[in-house]
């Protein structure tokens, strides 16, 4: 039911599941994605903390309490367990690109940098992390780096629309 998007109808199973195996993380843990599906973030944190107290590795769970604390406006809180979730998994982009996105919220944008090009280690033909990349170098009036980023966008895809943008956007600027 969770994969067909019945969260409401399958809220139940999993209440039951996670009341009768209480010692399995992944009972609670399915819990509390449902809950996450359903918006409900206070509940479906307290299943993660469940989780957490029984496998405290536990990548997608640690990853899932950084995404309820963001989501609270909490950017602190979510970088501990974001941060947590990239020891966990040391080739995952998910927690680096999520670190990623609250430094650019919170305009610290040589943290946010360091995260990208972290991503960009991992997975160098990421063209989402490139354009991200391209615009913070933009932003910083760094535009030698920024047009490098670009360049490399659209030799991976070069119909991508946001790079086709920014590229006549700079020329329209006359910056290039």
């Amino acid at each position: 039911m969770f994969n067909q998007q019945k969260y409401f109808e399958a809220l139940g199973y999993y209440e039951l599941a996670a009341h009768f195996a209480s010692s399995e993380p992944s009972a609670w843990n399915n819990l509390g994605n449902n809950y996450l599906m359903l918006n409900d973030l206070t509940k479906a944190l307290e299943c993660f903390q469940k989780v957490i107290a029984l496998d405290k590795n536990d990548f997608n769970c640690l990853v899932n309490i950084g995404n309820c604390y963001a989501t609270w406006n909490q950017p602190d809180s979510a970088i501990i367990y974001y941060l947590k979730a990239a020891v966990v998994d040391m080739k995952s982009i998910v927690p680096l690109k999520s670190l990623a996105e609250i430094y650019k919220r919170k305009q610290h944008f040589d943290s946010a940098l360091i995260f990208l090009n972290q991503c960009l280690f991992l997975d160098p033909k990421n063209v989402q992390i490139l354009t991200d990349v391209t615009m913070i170098y933009l932003l910083q009036n760094k535009m030698e780096k920024g047009l490098e980023c670009l360049k490399r966008v659209l030799n991976i895809d070069p119909m991508n629309q946001m790079a086709q943008m920014i590229m006549l956007k700079l020329k329209e600027e006359g910056k290039i």
